[in-house]
């Protein structure tokens, strides 16, 4: 038997972010003309953390990170503990876009030089690069933290602080990194190659690899030294005064190839979990395992690149089917299925482990759907759009509206399977063993009477 305990977390006007959740832990953000308020579920009640303008509120546990307007009008970075809201920043500049992740928070300074990284990493407050350095806004998982800034080329590379030293995972010789992801202590972004290509480059923690190619493409190896330098960051408070070593570091860079490619010029829209990266090119899907690249069956044409989520080696992703209908296609390590065949859209699927959500929408309204691999769920039915899900583990997070009001909504998925028998189960069934035995017995003693009488 399987169930869903769903519970509404809160009713709002105006608009409501998307909301994001981490375990049973839920953080969004709604605002209206005259004001912008962050709100928290704990697990057991929802509360306002925030009226401070907050925007971009982000979750790690029980932990949430914003941005947020002080009393001076500049934006600051606040941090709900779980217990108490605190200021983390207070300059005279904007401290925008946090991330968070465990205990680790990392944002940008806004200053007229540039965009500066700064990272707190729950002892000390760290600058990663320099303030006259043109960013990207930085991703973080742990204690690793990703980056692109351009050189003095002008072109643009790839950093990565993995708590002790920040190297350069890149070496970009045609200008252009258009998207990286980051996953534990693992980056993998597009850039262009030597023939004007979008190729698939991973750093594993210890190389750089091309894990997309063509035949054309030949191997190579480089050497990239990054220079010796020290900053020191620029928060006002003084105990915040830090020393960064930008610490010198030489990385090999190398690339494999894979016949299997052939065909295929330019690929997409990289997603990464552990080792495990996923991505299309024009025509196909492909997954590298951590040992080679694999081109899978997506059973579908024109896969949409945005749609794509990995979850160790579990994949989701939207495409069309044979008949052009939008559909949503799972990859569990074992082949591929089709999770979805009907004649409306199947779009904004999520993952989390072998569990997936996605939105059907149909008419007169979407519904939110789950699969946990091995059958599918219908979580919503009701005459409004339920929209935006998230997924973590068992819980689900998504918005449900109407013409005025927003709902947000959280479902736990309970199932209530087991491989082993329950407790309470077990004497009964110790006794219908012992009896169908006994019986068994009786059966074969009658028989051998019967055939000594006949």
């Amino acid at each position: 038997m399987t169930q869903f305990t769903i519970t509404e977390l809160g009713k709002f006007h105006g608009s409501v972010s998307v909301p994001q959740i981490s375990g049973k832990n839920v953080v969004w953000r709604n605002s209206n003309a005259n004001e912008s308020k962050i709100f928290f579920y704990n697990g057991n009640k929802t509360i306002e953390i925030s009226n401070t303008d907050g925007s971009n509120p982000q979750i790690s546990g029980d932990k949430v990170v914003w941005s947020g307007v002080d009393s001076e009008g500049d934006r600051e970075i606040f941090v709900y503990n779980g217990k108490e809201t605190i200021q983390l920043t207070d300059n005279s500049v904007d401290d925008i876009y946090p991330q968070i992740s465990g205990d680790n928070i990392v944002w940008n300074v806004d200053t007229t030089k540039g965009m500066t990284i700064f990272l707190d990493d729950g002892q000390n407050i760290i600058q990663l690069n320099n303030e006259n350095s043109s960013n990207t806004w930085p991703k973080i998982f742990g204690d690793n933290v990703a980056w692109t800034t351009h050189d003095p080329d002008k072109k643009t590379e790839l950093f990565l602080y993995n708590g002790e030293e920040t190297i350069q995972v890149s070496q970009n010789l045609y200008q252009h990194i258009y998207r990286f992801q980051i996953s534990e202590d693992n980056v993998v972004w597009t850039a262009l190659d030597s023939t004007g290509k979008k190729q698939i480059f991973l750093y594993d923690s210890e190389k750089t690899i091309q894990i997309s190619g063509n035949d054309k493409t030949k191997n190579y190896s480089s050497s990239v030294k990054i220079k010796k330098d020290i900053w020191q960051d620029k928060l006002s408070s003084p105990e915040n005064k830090t020393f960064f070593n930008y610490s010198k570091k030489t990385i090999q860079l190398g690339r494999i190839m894979n016949d299997i490619f052939g065909g295929d010029t330019n690929y997409y829209d990289p997603q990464i979990s552990g080792k495990n990266v996923i991505w299309k090119s024009e025509r196909n899907l492909f997954l590298y395992n951590g040992r080679e690249s694999i081109k899978l069956d997506n059973k579908g044409k024109d896969v949409y690149g945005s749609s794509l989520k990995i979850s160790g080696n579990n994949i989701v992703w939207k495409a069309d089917d044979s008949d052009g209908d939008k559909e949503i296609f799972f990859h569990g390590g074992e082949g591929t299925i089709q999770l979805t065949n009907n004649n409306v859209i199947d779009y904004a699927p999520q993952i989390s482990g072998h569990n997936t959500v996605w939105v059907n929408g149909g008419n007169p309204s979407s519904e939110i759907f789950f699969s946990n691999g091995t059958e599918v769920l219908q979580i919503t039915n009701n005459n409004t759009n339920d929209v935006l899900p998230y997924i973590d583990g068992n819980n689900i997070v998504w918005l449900n509206k109407d013409e005025l009001i927003t709902s947000v909504m959280l479902a736990t998925f309970n199932d209530t399977k087991s491989s082993s028998t329950p407790q309470s189960d077990r004497p009964t069934q110790i006794m219908n063993t012992s009896a169908i035995l006994v019986l068994g017995l009786i059966f074969v003693y009658l028989c051998q009477k019967l055939i000594a009488n006949s």
